[in-house]
């Protein structure tokens, strides 16, 4: 047998209803306050991830790069990242 809340509500004084309320409020407030903090924390993990996604598919784009280089100049960048 389920009731609506509403009707149970409309039964208790409502000195009571507030007093219960509030407990509930004061109980669910370290609830909340975690879970804002781990939605930072996890937002704050997102945007990290996305800057090294990114800075991986710049090196990657950078090696396929130079796999398509003919022999020649691999040879002559090899050459000049020698001689520094």
């Amino acid at each position: 047998m389920n009731s609506n809340s509403r009707v149970w509500a409309s039964q208790v004084d409502s000195v009571t209803r507030e007093y219960v309320n509030a407990r509930i409020n004061e109980e669910l407030k370290p609830i909340r306050d975690d879970m804002t903090a781990l939605r930072s924390a996890l937002l704050g993990i997102r945007e990290g991830s996305q800057g090294d996604v990114g800075q991986l598919t710049a090196r990657v784009n950078d090696v396929e790069e130079l796999l398509r280089m003919s022999s020649s100049r691999v040879a002559k960048l090899r050459q000049l990242a020698n001689e520094e």
